[in-house]
């Protein structure tokens, strides 16, 4: 007996040398910074003071949805940014103002709002906020998509400088302008007039950076978007927001 409790302590002793001195044991916690949470989202109508107003110059209806997550900053971000677009909506107020005019129904203006979540990537999450309003005294209905680029890690929203190197600004411009020339030279575009827009998100191929309706192109155009390949952002863009190259799309050196 004694010799087999002496075995094992030997035994127990050889097992413990051959573990990495750092190695984190099964019981170990998972260090803070390596957990990522999972987004779970859905949509969810807000609840508004007043769905309808009218002012002196006519009556305007709102329609918002937002989304519930598991993240509760995230839902507090999108709330606050709703509740600053469209302050009125979200006041109680007694008094009614009625317009000017005697057919309200021509100076009625729809505006709905709408938070969508798109996707994950490790501690990035995409979300985008679209705004879409219309009534008869617009020539035309109005669009916009906003792309919301969340980092867990950091808990906030990033703008563009915040992926980029510092004063990387120049070079980024300069490829914008070199990667869409066909189509900015198409609608007469020169490099002069083109501007970096803080309106962006990671699609699989590219980094995209979006632009308002009318900005750079017809309304018939829509939103623009123009793109950087990821191929070309070395150096430019930061190491950690830089997705994973298949070896064929990797900068030559």
């Amino acid at each position: 007996m004694q010799k087999i409790a002496v075995s094992m302590v030997f035994l127990s002793l050889l097992l413990g040398a051959c573990q990495p001195k750092n190695a984190p044991r099964p019981s170990d916690p998972v260090p803070e910074a390596a957990k990522v949470v999972l987004i779970k989202s859905q949509s969810i109508e807000v609840k508004l003071a007043r769905h309808e107003l009218c002012d002196a110059e006519g009556c305007h209806r709102y329609a918002m949805q937002t989304v519930q997550t598991n993240v509760p900053w995230i839902d507090g971000y999108f709330f606050k940014r709703l509740a600053d677009l469209e302050p009125k909506a979200f006041t109680s107020q007694t008094e009614v103002m009625v317009p000017k005019v005697d057919d309200q129904e021509l100076q009625l203006q729809d505006h709905h709002y709408f938070v969508r979540y798109i996707a994950q990537h490790q501690h990035l999450a995409l979300f985008s906020l679209q705004s879409y309003s219309y009534g008869n005294q617009l020539t035309h209905s109005l669009f916009h998509q906003e792309y919301v680029n969340f980092d867990l890690n950091l808990q906030k929203r990033l703008s563009l400088q915040d992926v980029l190197e510092k004063n990387q600004q120049a070079k980024l411009l300069k490829l914008l302008y070199e990667h869409n020339q066909t189509w900015l030279n198409a609608r007469h575009i020169e490099v002069e007039q083109l501007k970096l827009s803080d309106n962006f998100y990671f699609a699989p191929d590219a980094l995209k950076l979006v632009y308002p309706v009318l900005e750079l192109g017809s309304y018939a155009d829509g939103m623009t978007e123009l793109k950087i390949p990821y191929s070309a952002l070395s150096g430019i863009l930061k190491a950690e927001y830089m997705p994973d190259l298949p070896s064929y799309a990797k900068p030559q050196k």
